[in-house]
């Protein structure tokens, strides 16, 4: 595991010294944006592991509830900041989020167990 997270570390500091020499502010801009979009989109796509999970075993039990809450209301926000400033950079990869998260949470409700009162 700490030799992948040495890979994209250097990987990172590898790309930051390539942007950095280009001097195009757009081109700067888009790559590094492009780049920081797939890596945000590979993080809301994380959880969605344990959607396999569910609906093998079954049960709703293994979905982190509080982080897909965190991450609906997280990319809500910035879908809506996004949309505002007119930023695809920002709105996009938000909106993906948002689904990813949505899935996450319609997957599970119909796998979580009912807890009647007992009488």
């Amino acid at each position: 595991m700490e030799i992948l997270c040495l890979f994209f570390l250097s990987l990172w500091m590898g790309v930051g010294f390539f942007c950095a020499m280009i001097d195009d502010f757009t081109t700067r801009t888009s790559i590094l944006g492009i780049l920081c979009n797939v890596v945000v989109i590979i993080l809301f796509a994380s959880p969605l592991s344990t959607i396999v999970k569910v609906v093998t075993t079954k049960s709703s039990a293994s979905i982190n509830r509080p982080f897909t809450a965190i991450q609906v209301f997280n990319c809500l926000l910035w879908l809506g900041y996004g949309l505002v400033i007119g930023d695809m950079y920002v709105w996009v990869p938000n909106a993906i989020g948002l689904s990813l998260g949505l899935a996450q949470v319609t997957s599970y409700f119909p796998m979580h167990p009912l807890q009647l009162p007992l009488s």
